[in-house]
């Protein structure tokens, strides 16, 4: 067998030893059930219908005790207060974003991290600052609704 053939054998063996799976799906946006961008297509009913239905971001993130994806609530922030469809989906697009960010530097709706979002609220970054605030307190409610149903 060649050297190279030896050598992908051992970084096969290895990749597959690491567990690589992500803690989280990313945030998707619920729109109504409706495609946004067909929405110029769209009736001026089926447009009103959509608006009518609350718009909301969605996740999963890995249960500690069964190491599966579980939905987390539905994050709504204010966004259906909107009453059109580009400032309600321009919010949500930023809300999509800071929470992402928040999962990407290791935030776990099941722990406290009052540190992470101190640290994250302390960057500068002015735009995610109260989007970031919000995505915490209704997380928080949450961490400690699981503690009280653990212990």
């Amino acid at each position: 067998m060649s050297s190279i053939s030896l050598l992908l054998l051992n970084v096969y063996e290895n990749v597959h030893a690491f567990n690589m799976k992500l803690n989280f799906s990313e945030p998707k946006i619920y729109t109504g059930s409706v495609d946004i961008s067909q929405w110029s297509r769209l009736s001026t009913n089926q447009q009103k219908d959509a608006l009518s239905k609350d718009w909301y971001i969605y996740y999963s993130f890995r249960d500690i005790k069964t190491g599966n994806l579980k939905r987390q609530p539905n994050i709504k922030a204010g966004a259906n207060r909107y009453k059109n469809k580009s400032k309600r989906y321009q919010f949500l697009k930023i809300l999509q974003k800071n929470l992402l960010l928040l999962l990407e530097s290791g935030f776990n709706p099941y722990k406290d991290h009052l540190k992470l979002v101190e640290s994250l609220l302390n960057t500068g970054i002015e735009e995610s600052n109260i989007l970031t605030a919000q995505i915490y307190a209704q997380t928080n409610c949450r961490y400690n609704t699981y503690l009280t149903e653990t212990n």
